[in-house]
């Protein structure tokens, strides 16, 4: 009887500990959810450095191989294109950038011989340029002939926040991912940072 009843017992310790560890596993998924939805809600930041340069802010999204297809489509297809296996990634991070130069230059006119007519023309001549962005082109006939080229170099930082009780810093909050330029003509306009979840 004594055997029987320590056999019971060894059952429903082990159904508990089962149990219990369901009960673990459902309040991690729930924390990362939440903190996902937190992410999503809290967007991009956009901030200036202390240099004056154009920043963004975004906090970590934590996404299975599965959400990360459905729900990043076009981050998961440049992986891909990159060669990439989901299987191997670690973290991801994407930021979208928008150029905007305003252009204030002269048009000079410049003289050209066109063999096909065996004749001089009349071209005009745009050309403008500062630290970041080069124009150069032609105006022939009503239309622009050229190329626009503007250079940038980004800045990743993949950080932890410190929890706050008061002003004493402990232990980690989330995980921010920030991101700066140094084209001042460019707005960071959106950041994301993925983190892979392991099944």
């Amino acid at each position: 009887m004594k055997k029987y009843l320590i056999i019971a017992l060894l059952a429903v310790a082990a159904v508990a500990g089962v149990a219990l560890r369901q009960c673990q596993q459902l309040q991690q998924e729930k924390e990362r959810l939440t903190a996902n939805v937190r992410s999503l809600t809290a967007g991009t930041e956009q901030y200036k450095t202390e240099a004056g340069r154009n920043a963004a802010r975004a906090q970590q999204l934590e996404l299975t191989t599965s959400e990360l297809k459905e729900q990043c489509a076009d981050l998961q297809a440049r992986l891909e294109d990159m060669g990439i296996k989901n299987k191997y990634l670690q973290r991801a991070v994407s930021a979208h950038t928008s150029t905007q130069v305003r252009i204030d230059t002269l048009v000079r006119d410049s003289i050209v011989y066109v063999p096909q007519l065996a004749r001089l023309d009349t071209l005009q001549l745009v050309r403008w340029a500062d630290a970041w962005v080069q124009l150069d082109g032609t105006i022939r006939a009503g239309r622009f002939t050229g190329s626009i080229t503007s250079q940038d170099s980004l800045t990743v930082a993949v950080h932890r926040v410190p929890k706050k009780f008061w002003f004493i810093k402990y232990g980690t909050k989330r995980i921010d991912v920030s991101v700066a330029n140094s084209n001042p003509h460019t707005e960071i306009r959106a950041v994301t940072l993925v983190e892979i979840k392991k099944n």
